[in-house]
């Protein structure tokens, strides 16, 4: 990955966490990541100030996602939830502090953008992997147990 180059991430099957809801928004966000790059590429006058309103929906919607994700794997008992907290904390952080010096200018938007493009590809395609066989485990148990209990009520 070059310093002056844009990262795109597109969805595949390789990314599902095998969760309709969280594979859902984490196609959201990396199409919002993609969205930064188009911002970067574009020559409209417009694009600037849409890459600072992206980069804030962007940040509102990490913390929705990371919500929905924590809620779910403590519902299910998921044994590695303080390790994605704290995974989501420190994200938070430092986006924090990367959208407090981009509204002061004092950023470079390509390393930004590939800085998020690569961290939601890597913590999908590693951190949340570790909860995917978990949360399909904890489906089939659910599926199991409640086609048992519709057999017992017949």
């Amino acid at each position: 990955m070059g310093a002056d180059m844009t990262v795109r991430v597109l969805w595949n099957d390789e990314f599902s966490v095998g969760h309709i809801t969280l594979d859902h928004q984490h196609q959201q966000l990396l199409r919002q990541c993609n969205a930064l790059a188009d911002c970067i590429e574009s020559t409209s006058p417009g694009a600037d100030s849409r890459f600072h309103e992206i980069l804030y929906e962007l940040a509102v919607y990490a913390r929705t996602h990371f919500e929905t994700e924590e809620e779910l794997l403590a519902g299910h008992g998921y044994e590695g939830l303080e390790a994605q907290r704290q995974e989501h904390f420190e994200y938070r952080r430092t986006v924090m502090k990367i959208i407090c010096l981009a509204a002061v200018g004092e950023f470079h938007k390509i390393e930004l953008q590939s800085f998020l493009a690569c961290w939601w590809r890597d913590h999908i395609l590693e951190s949340d992997m570790a909860y995917r066989e978990f949360l399909l485990g904890s489906a089939r148990d659910e599926r199991s147990f409640a086609i048992r209990s519709r057999g017992e009520n017949a």
